[in-house]
Order: C-alpha cells, then structure tokens, then sequence
C-alpha cells in the first residue's frame, strides 16, 4: 500500500469545528478524509455507469450507497400502489 503525506491549510475556526466533530465520532482526520474521499470515489463511479445524480428532499445529493440501490424496482408507482404491493408480497409470504 502506497501512502502520501497531505498538508492542508486551515482556517482556526475550520480546524475547531473539525476538532469537534472527530471528537465527538471517536475519530481522527484522517479516517474522516479517507472515508470522504471513498465516498466521492464511489459515486464518480456510480455516475459514469449512468446512474442519473438525485437529490434528497432538502436538495443535497444522495450518497453513493443510497444511489446503488436506484433502479431496483422499476417504474413510477404512486404510494398507495407501493403500500400495496409490500401488502401483497407479506400476505404471500405468511399466507394470509
């Protein structure tokens, strides 16, 4: 395994928060970068396989571990036809 030496330049009050939070997850910056870095990785990877970038409710982009598992089930079902066929797979499955 390859490793390489990263300098960051960071404003004080940037270095808190980021103090802060690996404080508060039990974790360090490093881990927090490598695992940042694997997420952008995946989901450059997801995009250029054609899986089209979503967005949440609020507008910020799915994760790559939620965008892996689009095109599961297929077509455009309003909720209720959902709620129906989750109610017709659990009846099969338990024989109701």
């Amino acid at each position: 395994m390859t490793t390489i030496q990263v300098t960051l330049d960071l404003e004080d009050s940037v270095a808190e928060k980021i103090k802060s939070y690996t404080d508060e997850k039990h974790t360090d910056l490093n881990a927090l970068l490598k695992a940042y870095v694997v997420e952008v990785a995946e989901s450059q990877v997801i995009k250029s396989q054609g899986a089209e970038s979503t967005l949440d409710l609020n507008g910020n982009p799915l994760p790559a571990n939620i965008l892996a598992l689009t095109g599961i089930i297929k077509g455009n079902y309003t909720d209720e036809e959902v709620d129906n066929m989750k109610y017709e797979y659990l009846k099969e499955k338990y024989g109701l």
